[in-house]
């Protein structure tokens, strides 16, 4: 992402109650300006369970807007970029693609419906004209992304971060 100063604070399996759980220690303490959110995913990989009612998109979108409303009250001159989900050959391959489009359309609904809050879909760059997964972008396990897939990823994620992202004021 250079030359943006970008601080990664991801770790590897979170889900949104992982990202509310967490919240204190990790968002007030950025000072960001600009605070990228992808999340979602793991999350819905948990919604093939029925019985799991903390998995399903609504619940998803719902700890997504607990984290905004949170980032924003400690961060209020911080802008937000909700990031798509992914639609991964795996997500295709499990029957998830509803659930996964489901949570687009809502991270859609909350970036326009508070000011600050925008959302990028990354899933064009990840995916053929046909919308068909580009598989050179997804290493074996059709879920994680190559380097070409973050390079992908990175075209469409990149200039919209530079141009919300602003200096912090001093």
């Amino acid at each position: 992402m250079a030359p943006l100063p970008v601080t990664n604070r991801a770790f590897g399996g979170s889900q949104t109650a992982d990202q509310l759980y967490f919240f204190d220690r990790i968002v007030p303490s950025s000072h960001a300006s600009l605070i990228v959110w992808y999340c979602g995913s793991n999350d819905i990989k948990g919604s093939q369970d029925p019985a799991n009612l903390t998995k399903t998109p609504p619940s998803i979108l719902k700890r997504t807007r607990q984290w905004v409303d949170l980032t924003r009250e400690a961060l209020p001159q911080a802008r937000i970029l909700l990031v798509s989900v992914i639609r991964a050959p795996q997500k295709r391959e499990s029957g998830l693609l509803k659930q996964v489009d489901e949570v687009n359309r809502g991270l859609i609904q909350l970036a326009g419906s508070i000011p600050g809050v925008s959302y990028v879909d990354v899933n064009p760059a990840l995916e053929t004209s046909s919308g068909d997964p580009r598989m050179e972008c997804y290493v074996a396990d059709k879920l994680h992304l190559t380097p070409e897939g973050y390079r992908a990823m990175t075209s469409v994620l990149k200039p919209e971060m530079e141009r919300l992202w602003k200096p912090p004021s001093v």
